[in-house]
C-alpha cells in the first residue's frame, strides 16, 4: 500500500488533498451545485468512491471524472450504503420527533448530542465498511464485519478511535464555520444563491476530504494485515 503515515500526516494529507487539483475541485463543486437534478449527486458520491479507490491503490493525485456511467453506479453504491447505515440515526430522530419531551426536540441540545453519539458509533464500522466495499468492488463487502474488525484490530482500537474523534471534531468545526458564514451572508441581504454556493463548497470539500481520510486509514490498517500474511 505504501501509506504507513503517522497521526498528524494523515490529517494534513487529507485536509489539503481536495486542493491538489483546483479544476477537479471545481468540477466536484459544480456536481454538488447541480445536486437538485439528482444525477449530479450520484456522480459526486461516485467521485468519492474513486478518491477512496485511488488512495488505497497508492495514488496521491485526484482521480479523473471519466466514464460517467460508472461514476453514477459507484455513487449509487455509496449512497445506498450510507442510507442503510443511517437507519439507526433515522430511528432515533423519529423517536425524538414523536417525543413530547420539550428537552428532546429535534433542534434541542440533548437531541443533537444523542444523534452525534449515535453517528459516531455507526461510523466506527461504517467508514471502513465503505472502503472495504470499494477495495473489493462488491456491494456486499460493506457488510463484511469480520474484515472490518480485523482492520480495526490491526490498526489498534485506541489509535482508530483517536482518528475518528479528531475526524468528527473537524467535520463539526467545518459545519459550524459554514453555518456562521451562511448566516452572515443571509443577514447581509445576500441572495440565497450565494449562501447556497457556500454550502455546496462545504459539501464538495467534505466529500473529498472524507474519501481521502477513509482511504488512508484503510491503507494503514490493511498494511498491518498484509504484514501478518493476510
Amino acid at each position: 500500500m505504501g501509506y504507513e503515515m503517522n497521526f498528524g500526516k494523515v490529517f494534513k494529507d487529507a485536509l489539503v488533498y481536495p486542493f491538489r487539483n483546483i479544476n477537479k475541485f471545481l468540477i466536484m463543486l459544480a456536481l454538488n451545485f447541480g445536486s437538485f437534478l439528482i444525477i449530479p449527486i450520484f456522480m459526486a458520491s461516485g467521485y468519492e468512491f474513486r478518491i477512496i479507490e485511488s488512495t488505497i491503490q497508492g495514488s496521491n493525485e485526484l482521480p479523473d471524472f471519466s466514464k460517467s456511467g460508472d461514476l453514477i453506479s459507484q455513487g449509487f453504491k455509496i449512497i445506498a450504503a450510507s442510507i442503510i447505515y443511517g437507519i439507526p440515526s433515522y430511528i432515533v430522530m423519529f423517536a425524538l420527533i414523536i417525543s413530547r419531551n420539550p428537552d428532546l426536540s429535534v433542534n434541542g441540545v440533548y437531541s443533537t448530542i444523542i444523534l452525534a453519539f449515535i453517528g459516531f458509533l455507526v461510523n466506527i464500522v461504517f467508514i471502513l465498511s465503505i472502503v472495504n466495499m470499494v477495495a473489493e468492488n462488491r456491494f456486499g463487502a460493506v457488510f463484511d464485519f469480520k474484515i472490518v474488525f480485523q482492520l480495526i484490530k490491526n490498526l489498534g482500537w485506541g489509535r482508530y478511535l483517536s482518528y475518528l474523534v479528531v475526524y468528527s471534531i473537524i467535520i463539526e468545526i467545518l459545519g459550524l464555520i459554514i453555518s456562521m458564514i451562511f448566516t452572515h451572508f443571509m443577514n447581509m441581504g445576500s441572495t440565497f444563491l450565494i449562501a447556497f454556493l457556500v454550502i455546496m463548497l462545504h459539501n464538495a470539500y467534505v466529500l473529498m476530504f472524507g474519501g481521502r481520510f477513509s482511504g488512508l486509514i484503510y491503507s494503514n490498517a490493511a498494511e498491518g494485515l498484509e504484514m501478518e500474511g493476510r
